[in-house]
């Protein structure tokens, strides 16, 4: 009989994509792959989870390093960001976590690859084409879309029928994360003029909690990329979780807005991205530093001060600093 390898990150869709193809393969022809990208939700017991889901095997990988190295570096070099300012962060995961999928796939002699995207999302277009472009011969499968399941409460209605086990965080937000930034969706889009709820945020502090006193940071840029913060030369992962740390605690980094979705909706979109954020500070200005080291010094202000911008250019390197006023 065929094996299949799934895409699986222990979210309700993965679970219940996986119920769906052991019921299709067997127990036996399912095998399950996590990646490790630096989400807040710990990876561990993951694996145990997948084979209590119905997985014969379940692997898992750290691909934090590869991640920030291979796609996030040149996406921050090429200033990508998606309509009104999404930084790419899940979107640029996809093909490096389809790229790992099919490795297994080969290393399991599978014949199908499988994602627990819902029908309306752009992950499932990114997983397909990718894995067009990397392993045409593979099928690839999408058991929610194949059974109709089109929303997030759809899904949940799925697990509930079939007593697969999920937390009210899971059913009430869907939150995608990274060591680069975190998305966040829920059924049925809101009133767009309804404020988004303070506990679907995971990376940023509310403006309420943030600190009365601004901080200063120092990130050192070498060959157009972050190479060290507050003059600590730090590499890829450790220096973007340390200045995701820092944005966060003062409230720096969200964005809400409506997106297009390629099946031809528009959908309220909210995201975390405290580091993209502190290092695209001052924007556009950004293009014109062409120096082979160019420092960046960002003041992180308090949510309630109004910001402005000093700048100060001296040679071959350039300065800029956050200023906050009463």
């Amino acid at each position: 009989m065929s094996k299949v390898v799934l895409a699986f990150s222990a979210g309700m869709g993965t679970l219940a994509a996986l119920h769906i193809l052991r019921r299709r393969f067997g127990r036996n022809n399912v095998v399950t792959y996590t990646a490790n990208l630096g989400q807040k939700s710990s990876t561990e017991g993951l694996c145990e989870r997948a084979t209590q889901g119905g997985a014969a095997y379940a692997h898992i990988a750290d691909l934090r390093e590869r991640f920030i190295r291979d796609f996030v570096w040149p996406a921050l070099r090429a200033g990508a960001v998606c309509e009104s300012g999404y930084a790419l962060a899940h979107a640029l995961a996809r093909p490096l976590i389809v790229s790992e999928v099919i490795r297994v796939a080969r290393e399991e002699g599978a014949d199908f690859i499988a994602h627990g995207c819902a029908g309306k999302s752009n992950d499932q277009v990114r997983f397909e084409i990718s894995a067009a472009a990397l392993a045409p011969d593979l099928g690839v499968l999408a058991p929610l879309r194949e059974q109709g399941i089109l929303h997030r409460d759809e899904v949940s209605g799925y697990c509930q029928r079939h007593g697969i086990p999920t937390n009210v965080d899971e059913c009430r937000f869907s939150i995608t994360e990274n060591v680069y930034g975190s998305s966040v969706q829920w059924p049925r889009a809101p009133d767009p003029f309804q404020d988004v709820p303070e506990d679907a945020y995971r990376l940023t502090a509310a403006e309420g909690d943030t600190p009365d006193e601004s901080v200063e940071v120092l990130v050192s840029f070498q060959q157009g990329l972050p190479s060290a913060i507050d003059g600590e030369p730090l590499r890829g992962v450790s220096l973007v979780e340390k200045i995701g740390k820092i944005a966060g605690a003062h409230g720096v980094g969200r964005l809400t807005t409506f997106e297009d979705r390629l099946i031809g909706i528009k959908m309220l979109e909210v995201y975390e991205q405290p580091q993209r954020r502190s290092f695209t500070w001052p924007g556009a200005r950004s293009s014109a530093w062409c120096s082979r080291r160019t420092w960046l010094s960002s003041r992180l202000w308090s949510r309630r001060a109004t910001p402005s911008w000093r700048t100060r250019a001296s040679g071959s390197a350039s300065s800029v600093s956050r200023s906050t006023r009463s």
